[in-house]
């Protein structure tokens, strides 16, 4: 599973304890029973059929913009941004032209507005991406004296809900990479790079960093889980070339630096997490990192995987303040060096890092996480301005009306 269906998973699971719920898929897909109901649909018709009897609905993303019986069923609208992708797309696309960057960006741009004018109520991933959110939802006027009357500190509007951990601790079932991975040793110290290769990603300095260590010594390895993103509809990047390319010139590929070019599935990622020493994930210092939530650490807390993460974001802020591994200088490959060096050969210090992850990963239990979207859920409040008096539709049949 990709970041954004393991967290509708989730929220269907948590939530099913204390209502009906019903998650609805847009593809066909073999899933074991559940407490939930699991629907499926293609056509936005059957989507419409499913959610008439619904009194809220939970979307985001894509899903959003694709089926417009969502925006238009005059339910309760929950919208989940916990990924600003107006930010993450201004990477994504730099490699291309500046006349195709501005299409997607007025895409994007417009998509992301509209969300936020039909919603009722938000959900993020950190406090930080509040108050990004809280900016644009006022620039749109929805900071107003209807919301502030319903709640000053406008929680009731837009709350934070991150990613979160599962219940259950990780159990090892099988081995995969110390003795099966063809030049990953048992007693090697493995770096897990958990997840894809995205431009919003900083890979080729990792890349420099393990070139220099593989000329002092053989037994760190780094290990990407996944290249090849399951959802053929995502487009490769050129990123992943570039990053195969600078591995192979270095001469690390398939020595010290190793790729899955697959994507494992998400009940054997703790196979791989539970194998690995280390977990890491860089980036360059862009306003993308800034507003991030890597929600690959999450992995690395829920298998307390001690932590090495460039500077910049939300998380590694975390990293650093309660001691779960070490945060690096963006494009410092002496910093990465110095890193790993340290967390492989100094006990004492990764100990402590062990010690820290097992206090901190209480706090991110879904159960807990998802306390907002339950009290909104029991008690719906609407916020958006097709519930008020007094204010203009923004957003026209034609579309394309901007602030």
């Amino acid at each position: 599973m990709a970041g954004p269906v393991i967290r509708v998973w989730n929220f269907a699971k948590i939530l099913s304890e204390y209502i009906d719920v019903i998650l609805a898929i847009p593809n066909e897909v073999t899933l074991p029973e559940q407490e939930f109901t699991i629907l499926q649909y293609r056509r936005d018709s059957e989507l419409r059929d499913i959610i008439k009897d619904v009194d809220i609905i939970l979307s985001g993303g894509t899903t959003f913009i694709k089926y417009p019986s969502i925006k238009d069923s005059g339910k309760f609208l929950i919208i989940d941004i916990y990924d600003p992708y107006n930010l993450a797309s201004l990477a994504e696309y730099k490699d291309e032209s500046i006349d195709k960057r501005l299409k997607v960006h007025k895409l994007v741009h417009y998509n992301l507005n509209e969300q936020l004018y039909y919603g009722d109520f938000f959900i993020c991933a950190s406090e930080r991406q509040r108050d990004f959110w809280l900016g644009m939802l006022a620039a749109l006027n929805r900071v107003n004296p209807y919301s502030y009357n319903e709640d000053p500190t406008l929680k009731k509007m837009i709350d934070v809900v991150p990613f979160g951990l599962s219940d259950n601790k990780p159990i090892h079932t099988r081995q995969v990479l110390k003795g099966e991975v063809n030049g990953i040793k048992k007693d090697d110290f493995v770096i897990l790079w958990g997840g894809g290769i995205y431009n919003w990603f900083d890979p080729l300095t990792l890349i420099k960093a393990m070139a220099e260590i593989g000329k002092i010594r053989d037994d760190v390895k780094l290990f990407f889980m996944g290249v090849e993103h399951p959802n053929p509809e995502v487009k490769k990047l050129q990123l992943v070339s570039k990053t195969f390319n600078l591995a192979k010139k270095l001469g690390v590929y398939d020595k010290n630096v190793f790729f899955n070019f697959g994507w494992v599935e998400y009940n054997e990622r703790q196979n791989y997490l539970l194998e690995s020493d280390v977990g890491i994930i860089t980036h360059p210092a862009h306003i993308e990192t800034r507003f991030s939530y890597r929600t690959r650490i999450l992995d690395y807390l829920w298998a307390s995987l001690p932590i090495i993460s460039t500077e910049g974001d939300y998380l590694s802020e975390m990293v650093e303040k309660e001691g779960l591994g070490i945060t690096v200088r963006d494009g410092n490959v002496d910093d990465i060096v110095n890193a790993i060096t340290k967390l492989a050969d100094n006990k004492e210090f990764y100990d402590e890092c062990l010690n820290n992850l097992r206090n901190i990963s209480r706090e991110f239990t879904w159960e807990k996480v998802c306390r907002p979207v339950i009290a909104f859920c029991r008690d719906p409040i609407p916020t958006s301005y097709r519930k008020r008096e007094g204010f203009e539709n923004i957003f026209d049949d034609k579309g394309h009306k901007y602030l």
